[in-house]
Order: structure tokens, then sequence, then C-alpha cells
């Protein structure tokens, strides 16, 4: 077509190659994935990720190319508190058999191996208040891996597997729980992050390049690189009611800079620069540029007001 080519690269391949090559051919695999990823994103007129810590890889992969960091875009309306009332949110946790003076810590996503799910259930076994509740919201693979391990723990009364939920329920989850938690070092922006940020549900996660400029730098939630460290976080968040709705806020206010709308606005930015920039060619004309800009500016349009990017 002889148009210019953007890429947005927002999957660590090398962390699942496992699913395609197995355990025992992880190197190689990576290997291939590097490789593969290298020679794609440099076939590209421009490249945007959406953290230095996808950006820092790909430069180790040996990609020559500028690159345009731009977190991804949520619609984080359906995460506010508001949209389910303290009654309703009290009535999910005493379906669950989860008590007023319960302090209960949520996992939302995948329940898969790159996630570290068993990591959080080991180190929360640890705490030893009977009042202490960790809900894994989610399914995956290796759930029965994990309630075994919990069983093994001697804490299956107090770790709740909910196994999928509805998708749109799952803000509810988010604020049905005093703490979020997260051990992966997989994720290339933490999207679940900003989801619970939304909702004011304060974030502990294990340390990774990516939280730098989403928690660390903002005071917008704790992160953790040893068992006690996690524990103590945990421990905060509960005890200090001031820290706690200092981060609440911190949290909620950075979680505004990853909106469906910003990301549109900066995905754009690249695109204008894009065709700015590209050579231009007999078959390529300003008009088909404008039209390619309008129909971006269109899609932007009808995310945010929350109809279909599909609808004529």
């Amino acid at each position: 077509m002889e148009i210019p080519l953007v890429h947005t690269y927002h999957t660590l391949y090398e962390y699942y190659t496992h699913y395609i090559f197995g355990s025992r051919f992880v190197s190689a695999g990576k290997k291939i994935a590097a490789a593969i990823s290298k020679f794609y994103c440099e076939k590209c007129n421009a490249l945007i990720v959406p953290t230095r810590k996808v950006e820092d890889i790909l430069y180790s992969y040996g990609v020559d190319q500028t690159m345009n960091i731009i977190p991804t875009g949520l619609e984080l309306d359906k995460f506010y508190r508001g949209n389910y009332s303290d009654e309703d949110l009290e009535f999910m946790r005493e379906n669950f058999g989860i008590e007023k003076s319960d302090f209960l810590c949520v996992y939302i996503g995948r329940i898969a191996e790159e996630k570290s799910i068993d990591l959080l259930i080991d180190m929360f076994s640890k705490i030893k208040d009977e009042n202490f509740k960790f809900m894994i919201v989610g399914r995956g693979r290796i759930l029965d891996d994990l309630k075994k391990q919990a069983e093994n723990l001697g804490i299956s009364d107090r770790v709740i597997f909910t196994g999928e939920v509805p998708h749109d329920k799952v803000a509810a989850y988010y604020q049905m729980g005093d703490v979020f938690l997260n051990a992966s070092i997989s994720e290339t922006q933490g999207l679940t992050f900003v989801e619970a940020m939304a909702a004011k549900t304060p974030v502990v996660a294990r340390y990774d390049l990516n939280l730098e400029d989403l928690l660390v730098k903002n005071e917008a939630g704790l992160v953790y690189k040893t068992e006690e460290e996690f524990i103590n976080s945990i421990m905060l968040l509960k005890e200090d009611k001031e820290f706690r709705e200092k981060i609440i806020e911190n949290a909620f206010a950075a979680s505004q800079d990853y909106t469906a709308q910003k990301f549109g606005e900066r995905v754009e930015e690249v695109y204008k620069k894009t065709i700015e920039e590209y050579d231009s060619r007999e078959s390529f004309t300003i008009f088909r540029g404008e039209k390619f800009l309008q129909q971006i500016r269109r899609w932007t349009s009808l995310k945010s007001s929350g109809r279909s990017p599909w609808s004529k």
C-alpha cells in the first residue's frame, strides 16, 4: 500500500515462550522472540511502546529505532467509586464469607505461571492473623495447583478462589478489596494496577522497572523486593489510615494519565509526525494521510463516548 507503518509493541513475548517451546527450550525461545521482534520493529516507520521497561528490552535486542513511550489507555470510568454502593460491596463480601472486620487482599487477572501467584500465596501464608483474607479472581491452567498450595500451607480457609467473574462486575471485585496484590514481573505496563488505582484500592506490587513511572515516582502505591517488605507494606496500609488515604489520592490522580482519551491524543501526534516525515511517494497523497487521521480521530471520539469504534 506504500503508506507508513506504525507498530505498538505491547507484549514481551520472551515471557511467554514456554507456552510454545515448553520449559526445556525457554532459552532458545527467548532468542527467537528477540530476533523476530528486532526484525519486525526495524521494518516500521514509527514504534510505540507502553513503558521504559519495554524500550530498554527492545534496545537490548539490538533494535535501532527511536521509540515513542505511550502508556496504553483504558476506559477508567467503569472502575470509579460510586458505581457500586457500600451496601452492594458489603453484600458481595458477605456472600464470600468475608466479615466486616476482615482485611481483604485481592488479586485480579489470569491464573498463569508468569503471574507468580504462587509467590503471593506463599508470602500471604506468613501473615498469621485470621482476619486477613486473600481473594484470587480469574481463571487459568494452574488454578488447581494454587488451590492445592493453599491447602498444603493450611490457609485454604483464608484464600478464596472465585474463578472467572462477569467482565462487567470486575470493578466491584477491585472495590471489595482493601488492597490489591501483584507479584508479576512479566508485565509491560500493568493495566490491572491502573484499574485498581482508578478504583481507589491501594496497590502492593513486586518491584519492576515498569512501576517506576506508574507507582514509585507518583507515590501511588507500594513496591516490595522481599517477603518482609511485602508483609510490612500490607500492614502499613491497614494500620496507618492517613498514609493509606494519601496513597489512594495519589494513585487516583496518577491513573488519570492513562485514559483512552489521552492515549488517543498521544497516538494521533505520533501518526501525524510519521506521515509528515514519511518520504512521499507517487501513490501516497496528502489526501490519504488526512483520511487516515480522520479515522483515528473518529475512533478516539467513539471510544470516549462509549460507542463501538466499528459502528457506522
